[in-house]
């Protein structure tokens, strides 16, 4: 159960710079980035290119309980552009080695920013003696283990904490995790006062729990800001049924803003849509904006992402009125800018 959490620690990190894309190979955004058969061009000449990413490991379904949230609609989205920033600490995509040259000032900031949610956490004097290493394994990771299980570890705007303490998988499985004190100094980490839960548990098939799966982010009314926070400023609480432990994973991360670019505009991808997936009604489509760092070497991007309804499963979670219902989806990417 220790190397489950472990890769899910690993995972959460990779999709942060699933975000990076090797810059030293040509292949890097070219072979990530896969042009759709139908192309369609719109009026400001920017060509619709679909991608799967491949933190997705090539899979073409998603069963979730909510895509409710950070959804857009004809109503809520009149964009014509969307702002592009830097990926200061780009990542071999495929290696997850760093592509810039990691130095000693890297690693001291990495360690300050752990200290500093360790200070929350435990009291900043008791922070101050703890002793936080490079990883033997991964070079831009700074961790700090303790004797009674703790797995923190800190790098390029994340802190991470692996714990089967705290009363943290039974707050999660549960649902009253605002009152831990991990999620409260984590709150307090990243100055979330009004917090945004999303629900995003994750399950099989067959209807069975995957994992729970919830994210929280200071609660925003402007889209563009919804976003961000949904990609740079949020918590991440994970639990596999029957690992021992759960995760925590912090993401405070400030990119530079490289420009404003024109935009595909909502209405042009769904018409793209409809005519990929004939048989599906509008009513069966949701779609959200989220930033992906591998489309482009370097930079994370806006994309569109599509949930096609194409059927239910029935759960083994039982509700006051029976058993839950969840959405079964296809999956389909479109690059957002030019």
């Amino acid at each position: 159960m220790k190397i489950v959490l472990f890769c899910l620690s690993f995972l959460l990190v990779f999709t942060l710079t699933s975000c990076t894309a090797s810059n030293n190979e040509t292949a890097s955004s070219q072979d990530a980035l896969e042009t759709s058969e139908v192309a369609v061009i719109v009026p400001e000449e920017i060509e619709i290119r679909e991608f799967q990413p491949l933190i997705d490991g090539g899979g073409d379904s998603e069963v979730t309980t909510n895509v409710e949230e950070n959804l857009i609609d004809e109503d809520t989205s009149s964009m014509t552009s969307f702002p592009v920033y830097e990926n200061p600490y780009p990542h071999n995509y495929y290696t997850d080695e760093p592509l810039y040259e990691v130095t000693e000032e890297h690693r001291f900031l990495f360690a300050e920013q752990l200290r500093e949610y360790l200070g929350l956490v435990f009291g900043e004097d008791e922070a101050v003696e703890f002793e936080i290493v490079p990883d033997e394994l991964f070079s831009t990771w700074m961790v700090y283990n303790d004797e009674s299980g703790n797995k923190f570890h800190s790098e390029e705007g994340v802190v991470s904490l692996s714990t089967p303490n705290f009363n943290l998988e039974t707050d999660i499985v549960n649902g009253t995790f605002l009152e831990n004190t991990l999620v409260k100094s984590a709150l307090q980490y990243l100055d979330i006062e009004n917090p945004q839960i999303q629900d995003k548990t994750n399950y099989y098939s067959d209807g069975e729990r995957n994992l729970y799966h919830y994210t929280i982010t200071e609660a925003s009314e402007n889209y563009t800001e919804s976003v961000y926070n949904q990609q740079f400023q949020l918590i991440r609480l994970i639990v596999v049924p029957g690992a021992n432990g759960a995760l925590l994973h912090i993401t405070n991360f400030n990119p530079p803003l490289s420009e404003e670019k024109p935009a595909v505009t909502y209405d042009i991808v769904l018409d793209y849509a409809k005519e990929k997936y004939p048989d599906a009604s509008v009513e069966d489509m949701r779609v959200e904006i989220y930033y992906d760092a591998h489309v482009e070497v370097g930079y994370f991007t806006p994309c569109y992402k599509f949930y096609i309804k194409k059927g239910e499963v029935e759960t083994e979670v039982l509700q006051e009125d029976g058993t839950y219902i969840v959405p079964v989806y296809d999956v389909m990417y479109i690059k957002m800018t030019e």
